[in-house]
C-alpha cells in the first residue's frame, strides 16, 4: 500500500539530500541565521510580493499553529474559528493548552464569513456581561479549508476588513495551501493560467492553430497517459516539464523505499470550451473557468497507479 499522509513523514526529494550532504562540513549560523535561510526567506518574499514581510521558519503544522496564535492572542482572550477548524477538531487541545479558549463558530462548507464574523463580535460587545466571557482575541482561518473548499478573494477581504474593525489578528493556516493555489476555485490561479498558457480553444480543430506553443504528452517511462474522454493530451513547454518533474520525484521516491516499481497515472489535460460544456453535464463539481482551457493545468489520479512489469520475465516481477 502507498501512504501519501504528508509530505514530512519521509525524507526530503533526493536533489535535497544530495545538497545537504554537499553542504555538510560547512559552518553556518544556527536559529535560522544561516545564508540558507536567508535565501529560502528572500525567495518566499518574491514569490508573495511583499518585500517587507517577515518569514520565520518553524517545525510542523501544530506547532507552527501554536506558536504563532499564542503569540498574537492577548492572554485573556481566545480564537475564534469556524466549527471544522483543525485546531478545534485534530490538534489535540494544543491551543487551549496555552490558555487560549477555542471559540467555534458554524461553519458553511468549511467556512466562515465576514458578516458572520462582525456579527458575532458585535453581540460580544453589546452583552452587558462581556467582562464575564471570552473575549475574541484574534481570528483563525485555514486556505483551504478541512473540507476541501477554498475561500475567494472577496470572501478573505470581507473577514480581513471585519477583523481589522475588531482589532482582531487574523490568522491563515496554510498547510494546504499549494491545492489553494492551483484549484480552479482559486481567482488568482484564473488569471496566471491565462498569462502562462495559451488562448482558449473553442473545440480540438483549434488546436492546429496553435502549431510549436504545444507539447504532446503519452505514455513514457515516467506516467501512463490513460484514455482521455474530455480533454486532449497537450500542455504547454512549462506544464509538460512541471509533469515530467512530478513523476520523476515519484518514482525516485519509490526507489529509495524498495517499493515495486509504478508510474503515475494522467487522467485529464487540455480541455477545449466543448470539453468543458460536456464534462459539466455529467460532473456537477467541473468548473466552466477551469483552468485546463489554456494548456497549463493537468489532474494526476491521486488513488490508482500503473503498475510495471518487466516484459521479458514471464513471472512479470516488478523492474525499475
Amino acid at each position: 500500500m502507498l501512504s501519501f499522509e504528508n509530505d514530512y513523514s519521509s525524507t526530503a526529494a533526493p536533489q535535497i539530500v544530495a545538497r545537504m550532504q554537499a553542504m555538510a562540513n560547512e559552518q553556518n549560523s544556527g536559529y535560522g541565521k544561516d545564508q540558507y535561510c536567508d535565501a529560502a526567506a528572500n525567495k518566499i518574499r518574491k514569490a508573495c510580493d511583499a518585500a517587507q514581510a517577515d518569514v520565520w521558519f518553524l517545525v510542523g503544522g501544530t506547532q507552527t499553529n501554536q506558536t504563532v496564535l499564542s503569540a498574537i492572542t492577548p492572554q485573556y482572550a481566545g480564537v475564534v474559528c469556524p466549527e471544522s477548524a483543525h485546531i478545534n477538531t485534530h490538534e489535540a487541545g494544543a491551543i487551549e493548552a496555552t490558555g487560549h479558549k477555542v471559540l467555534a463558530l458554524p461553519q458553511h462548507d468549511g467556512k466562515i464569513t465576514g458578516e458572520q464574523l462582525d456579527e458575532y463580535c458585535q453581540s460580544f460587545e453589546n452583552d452587558l456581561n462581556h467582562e464575564h466571557m471570552v473575549y475574541p482575541g484574534c481570528v483563525y482561518i485555514s486556505q483551504p479549508t478541512e473540507y476541501g473548499t477554498v475561500y475567494t478573494r472577496e470572501e478573505l477581504a470581507s473577514i480581513s476588513q471585519v477583523a481589522h474593525d475588531h482589532n482582531l489578528p487574523l490568522y491563515v493556516d496554510g498547510a494546504r495551501l499549494g491545492m489553494a493555489l492551483t484549484t480552479d476555485m482559486n481567482d488568482v490561479q484564473l488569471p496566471t493560467a491565462m498569462r502562462l498558457g495559451v488562448s482558449s480553444l473553442a473545440d480540438r480543430d483549434d488546436v492546429h492553430n496553435h502549431q510549436g506553443k504545444w507539447v504532446y504528452i503519452d505514455d513514457n517511462p515516467l506516467y501512463h497517459v490513460q484514455r482521455l474522454s474530455h480533454s486532449i493530451p497537450y500542455l504547454v513547454p512549462r506544464a509538460q516539464r512541471l509533469l515530467n518533474e512530478i513523476a520523476r520525484s515519484f518514482t525516485d521516491s519509490l526507489q529509495r523505499k524498495g517499493l515495486p516499481f509504478y508510474k503515475l497515472i494522467v487522467t485529464s489535460a487540455t480541455r477545449t470550451e466543448k470539453d468543458v460544456t460536456r464534462l459539466r453535464r455529467v460532473n456537477v463539481n467541473a468548473s466552466e473557468n477551469s483552468c485546463h482551457r489554456f494548456g497549463t493545468t493537468f489532474d494526476i489520479c491521486y488513488n490508482s497507479y500503473y503498475r510495471v512489469f518487466d516484459p521479458e520475465d514471464g513471472s512479470k516481477r516488478q523492474v525499475w
